[in-house]
């Protein structure tokens, strides 16, 4: 975690410009993760997220402390978790479409970065700085959606495989993530072992997307 440190202290020295638009892309991407959580919730029945102040694409209602000291210092965050009331929900499913709504929205979010690309590419507009940008926002979309997708801790993907589970081994692992879901996920990101999961995610999207139009 050090090197990413000593890499946002470069590029804040370096090209200041590139690192603000990172961090700008990266709460319009966490923005709308939590906002897709918060408007499926109340979709679905439950109050909480509009009593919260959370059906928004305000930032300032979706941004947590440490996940934005994350997104200046290490170029990943994340934002503050929906509060829900599953009590309120009316369909066996309801609590897996909220969870998967978030990574939903970064993957809508990729997809029109990553085509806008490719429009420019295949136009062979002179716009080397937007093509960058439209880059980055899809690699932050896509790293942000296969992160939360990972079954582990208060991550979504924890949610989501736990709707298919059968009830007794729903319950296991549930248990097992609330003693050490948070420790894993910690662990996974303090080793590196996070990037193992996104580079390889992020380079079969970007190959689909683009290949075809930067050959």
């Amino acid at each position: 975690m050090l090197n990413g440190v000593q890499a946002a202290i470069w590029q804040m020295q370096h090209d200041p410009a590139m690192f603000v638009i990172r961090f700008l892309l990266l709460v319009i991407a966490i923005t709308f993760h939590e906002f897709g959580h918060a408007a499926v919730a109340v979709s679905c029945g439950d109050p909480t997220p509009q009593q919260d102040g959370r059906v928004t694409l305000n930032p300032l209602a979706h941004l947590d402390p440490i996940g934005t000291i994350g997104m200046l210092l290490y170029t990943f965050g994340w934002g503050r978790p929906v509060m829900v009331r599953p009590g309120y929900f009316r369909g066996r499913w309801d609590h897996v479409k909220v969870a998967a709504a978030g990574p939903f929205m970064n993957v809508v979010q990729a997809l029109a970065y990553g085509l806008a690309a490719r429009a420019l590419i295949a136009a062979n507009a002179p716009a080397p700085v937007g093509l960058q940008i439209l880059y980055e926002g899809m690699l932050i979309n896509v790293g942000l959606a296969t992160f939360n997708l990972i079954p582990i801790g208060p991550l979504d993907g924890a949610t989501i495989l736990k709707g298919f589970l059968p009830l007794e081994t729903a319950y296991r692992f549930e248990q097992f993530n609330r003693q050490y879901g948070m420790m894993v996920m910690m662990l996974m990101l303090f080793t590196g072992y996070v990037g193992v999961i996104l580079g390889p995610v992020q380079h079969v999207f970007t190959t689909l997307l683009l290949g075809p139009a930067i050959s």
